[in-house]
């Protein structure tokens, strides 16, 4: 299974749905959430692939750049 494709994964068991995330140029978007979710995806995604993860709003979505 690829990276992204693990990644998507991780964030349809946080959110409990599968269609609203997307990735663009190597940073995952997650439209329509909030705040206290961006933290539970981002502490599952650290918990997974054991890497940084930087989250920055942007409009009504959120971004997660892997480091």
């Amino acid at each position: 299974m690829s990276f992204e494709k693990r990644v998507l994964s991780v964030v349809s068991k946080v959110l409990k749905q599968d269609d609203t995330a997307s990735f663009a140029y190597g940073t995952l978007f997650v439209p329509e959430i909030t705040a206290k979710e961006a933290a539970k995806i981002e502490t599952a995604l650290i918990e997974e692939f054991r890497c940084g993860v930087i989250v920055s709003p942007v409009a009504n979505e959120f971004a997660f750049d892997f480091v």
